[in-house]
């Protein structure tokens, strides 16, 4: 736990500023006025690149000096340290949120209805799917590489996994980086009120039980800023995906299209023939049960998030995630 702070700070600023944030619940800061800040942009950068800066633990403690630039952004860079400004403080110390069983659970059961539902939709509604079948197991594919039965085909590719997963992604944090606001956090719970009508009450999945450990350090509440909302938002999405209902959807073999939209691959139930682009991907049983799935597994992992070493766990996890599938983006809809 470190703040990065300017060595021209006198003492007494600096155990002001730290005293400020540390009662306001920020466990990592880096305070640059806003020449330094532009410095860390590679805007401006004095002479010779160097500065000097104090790292300052939360008790006061000089812990080490850093006087070269280059060595300061690396370390941003790994994550080690990561710059905010003085002028969030009053922002983020509003942004605490609590998650009580209750909160938990309603609020599992609306990320679900209005975040996860409509990426699988296009797979989902449909001119004709296996349940219209009266011979299941005879019903099978011609695509370009041959024929296969209908039982081998893998229904989602690696392409409509991945966009599933970052459009439920953008949507999440849509959500969690307004969940502050108490109209917006009423709101969303209240969904999920609604929501829980239809569906079965949420309930711990054994398996994200299991991996999410006995609580170390207990948080009643905790900051749900944009850099936390945004990877957590990877980290839930991709966490919840991995269940045995949608494994069930990316296991199989993919057609193979040679015009590339799959508008030549086609499915043969008995005498009647449909065009792959018109054939439900996800049966409504098996969407129900999917759906069923995410609930309990984000409902699981948000009554985990009391905890710093969970939150830390995911906030890394979301950002190896970010690197190679980029950041969600906020969607206007759901933004609002």
């Amino acid at each position: 736990m470190v703040y990065l702070v300017p060595a021209d700070w006198n003492k007494a600023k600096v155990e002001a500023s730290i005293q400020t944030l540390w009662q306001g619940g920020i466990q990592e800061f880096a305070a640059f006025d806003p020449t330094w800040r532009r410095f860390l942009r590679g805007v401006d950068r004095p002479p010779g690149n160097k500065i000097k800066l104090k790292i300052e633990s939360h008790s006061g403690y000089v812990k080490s000096k850093v006087e070269d630039i280059e060595s300061l952004e690396a370390e941003i860079r790994k994550g080690l340290l990561r710059p905010w400004r003085v002028s969030d403080i009053e922002t983020y110390k509003k942004k605490r949120i609590s998650l009580g069983e209750a909160e938990a659970k309603s609020l599992s059961l609306a990320i679900v209805e209005r975040c996860f539902r409509d990426p699988f939709e296009p797979h989902h509604e449909c001119v004709w799917d296996i349940t219209d079948s009266k011979s299941p197991a005879r019903v099978k594919v011609l695509h370009a590489g041959g024929e296969m039965p209908w039982r081998s085909v893998r229904r989602l590719g690696p392409e409509q996994g991945a966009i599933i997963r970052l459009r439920s992604a953008d949507g999440l944090y849509s959500v969690l980086r307004n969940l502050h606001h108490p109209d917006y956090f009423t709101a969303y719970t209240a969904i999920g009120g609604m929501t829980g009508a239809k569906w079965d009450a949420p309930r711990f999945d054994s398996q994200l039980h299991i991996e999410l450990g006995r609580k170390s350090t207990d948080l009643s509440d905790f900051v749900l800023d944009e850099e936390t909302a945004s990877t957590l938002s990877s980290a839930i999405v991709w966490k919840a995906f991995a269940c045995g209902e949608m494994l069930a959807l990316e296991t199989g073999e993919s057609p193979i299209t040679e015009k590339g939209d799959y508008s030549d691959v086609r499915v043969i139930d008995g005498e009647a023939e449909f065009p792959w682009l018109d054939v439900g991907l996800i049966t409504q049983d098996e969407m129900r049960s999917l759906m069923r799935a995410l609930v309990n597994r984000v409902y699981t992992i948000l009554r985990g998030l009391p905890n710093r070493e969970t939150v830390e766990r995911y906030k890394e996890f979301g950002f190896s995630l970010q690197r190679a599938y980029g950041a969600p983006f906020a969607l206007r809809h759901l933004d609002e």
